[in-house]
């Protein structure tokens, strides 16, 4: 016989049993209200969540397979050597890219989306690389001149320098005849030994130290290009594993989201995506005893970061819950698209793989309201990521 629990009781013995927690057991409240609230949920024993989420509509599926194949296609031959970026520390002036020495990354290795260079390998683990960022300070790397542009003195063909970075933008630090950089004059790597060379910027300022404008910065590039080394695997490891939960409980005792629970729920971290059908259902805010607390995609002030598809492309941007399937849409560079859009997830984040599906819907001003399932799904799968260690190593430990 299951014990029952009254709903009007539940709230009240919720909080005297957190309340005793606290005062016996500091630092205990959040692992045991985990517990406490699949007790109070009574019966003690049952299921919660709905149906699983639809399939994806047709036309959404279709607008994702072109955005994918259309952020690969620029590279040309070199797509087979892209990389997903991991994250993203702006204030540091680094990225982590989802590659490392087993698949021929090397220390010195270029980095660079379509359009320029973005910054050159300084450190490696097998399955990991740290990205120095053109724009970090103190960052150097040797560019040129295009070559044959106009007249030179001493009948060079071209000019070169040491392009250095201040931590928001560049300059030329060294060359032989600074003066000689002209407002305009793009700025490229030296060629590698496959002729291959990037763009790196723009003279912005004449002098004796020319400014440059960088060509591209990190923010928004889900993908990168990187220099590998010949015999690199072709086999990667992924960088997440799945793991299945049920949903057993879901807003109980005034609390958003859901608890998930299953035989990998003690793997799970803090921030890891939740999904289920191909659709983002939300991220993991606390685990203990076996369970996770889950925040739904669209909860208030849950922020995810994505790539808002529209018919014009797509723009980077970070959206805030707002309930019922509204967000905040901040977007990172350019407006917001008009008419019917397809959000998918960015990556750029450590636990949040690229491309689950947010939703679909329409823009108003910076207000997105998308269609999404009103329920959660009995079943759902989270995404552990795989090389944590890895990864605090080269972003100078744990956070």
């Amino acid at each position: 016989m299951l014990l029952r629990i009254p709903p009007f009781l539940r709230t009240p013995l919720l909080l005297v049993f957190l309340l005793t927690t606290h005062l016996l057991f500091p630092g205990a409240t959040e692992s045991a209200r985990l517990l406490m609230l699949r007790v109070l949920a009574s019966p003690v024993s049952f299921a919660a969540g709905g149906a699983a989420p639809p399939a994806l509509p047709e036309a959404s599926r279709t607008r994702i397979g072109a955005w994918r194949e259309e952020v690969r296609s620029p590279f040309g031959a070199r797509r087979d050597r892209l990389f997903p970026v991991l994250d993203l520390d702006r204030a540091k002036g680094w990225l982590i890219v989802g590659g490392g020495a087993d698949a021929g990354i090397e220390p010195g290795c270029r980095v660079a989306v379509p359009a320029a260079l973005i910054g050159i390998v300084d450190q490696v683990t097998a399955n990991l690389a740290r990205v120095r960022l053109t724009s970090a300070r103190d960052f150097e790397v040797p560019v040129e001149t295009d070559p044959g542009g106009r007249a030179l003195p001493g009948n060079l063909d071209r000019l070169v320098g040491i392009l250095r970075g201040t931590g928001e933008g560049a300059y030329v630090a060294q060359a032989h005849l600074p003066r000689a950089f002209r407002l305009g004059d793009v700025l490229r790597t030296l060629a590698a030994d496959d002729g291959s060379t990037w763009p790196v910027g723009r003279i912005t300022k004449e002098g004796v130290h020319p400014r440059v404008r960088l060509a591209h910065g990190a923010e928004g590039a889900g993908l990168v290009f990187v220099e590998t080394s010949e015999g690199a695997r072709h086999e990667l490891e992924s960088l997440f594993r799945s793991v299945d939960l049920d949903v057993v409980l879901e807003g109980c005792a005034r609390v958003r989201g859901a608890i998930v629970t299953g035989a990998g729920a003690g793997d799970l971290l803090p921030g890891c995506a939740v999904h289920a059908q191909g659709w983002y259902v939300g991220r993991v805010l606390r685990v203990a005893f076996g369970m996770a607390h889950v925040a739904g995609a669209d909860d208030p002030d849950e922020r995810i970061e994505v790539r808002i598809l529209g018919d014009g492309g797509a723009v980077g941007a970070e959206l805030i819950g707002r309930g019922r399937g509204r967000f905040d849409a901040f977007p990172r560079s350019s407006p917001l698209p008009r008419g019917r859009v397809d959000v998918v997830t960015a990556g750029g984040q450590e636990l949040v793989p690229a491309g689950l599906f947010v939703g679909s819907g329409s823009c108003e001003g910076r207000t997105l309201t998308l269609s999404r399932p009103d329920d959660w799904p009995a079943r759902v799968r989270a995404s552990v990521f795989r090389f944590g260690p890895q990864r605090r190593k080269l972003s100078g430990g744990r956070r």
